[in-house]
């Protein structure tokens, strides 16, 4: 991960603007430690890394997002599309035609995003300081409930 694409830190996880992303704004919310596969990811780190992607994905909501995409990943091995490390795609759509397909926006089908040197740097600054602006206002645990018949 480029340190200069850096967004947001939690306990557990970092949130980085995606180098190799499907769509312009395209983040990654990755564990801190090394856990290859989902199996692996234990609760606590699991629930700070879907927060971490819940409000990344409200940050590009408020930026104009027609819909975000959440893709939570691992693998037990680096394949040609991903690497051996649990994170979540965090996938903003701006479009509501064809291209926001899930089997489109989901693949690099339509390549990868390129951004010109400086450019990635600036817009994770800015969707930085988009966290910032409205912070979560969700505090607390929350327990489960169940279904009564």
């Amino acid at each position: 991960m480029k340190p200069n694409l850096f967004i947001r830190e939690t306990e557990h996880a970092v949130c980085v603007l995606n180098a190799f992303g499907s769509m312009p704004s395209d983040m990654l919310v990755v564990a801190k430690r090394h856990l290859p596969t989902l199996a692996e990811v234990p609760w606590e780190v699991h629930e700070d890394m879907s927060r971490l992607a819940w409000e990344a994905g409200r940050v590009l909501e408020r930026r104009g997002a027609k819909r975000v995409y959440l893709a939570q990943l691992g693998s037990p091995a680096d394949i040609p599309t991903s690497y051996a490390h649990a994170h979540v795609h965090v996938i903003p759509v701006t479009t509501t035609d064809e291209s926001a397909r899930p089997a489109v926006v989901l693949s690099w089908s339509s390549g990868v995003i390129a951004y010109d040197p400086g450019e990635g740097e600036a817009l994770a600054a800015s969707l930085a300081a988009s966290f910032q602006e409205s912070p979560s206002t969700v505090t607390g645990t929350f327990r489960r409930s169940k279904f009564r018949d």
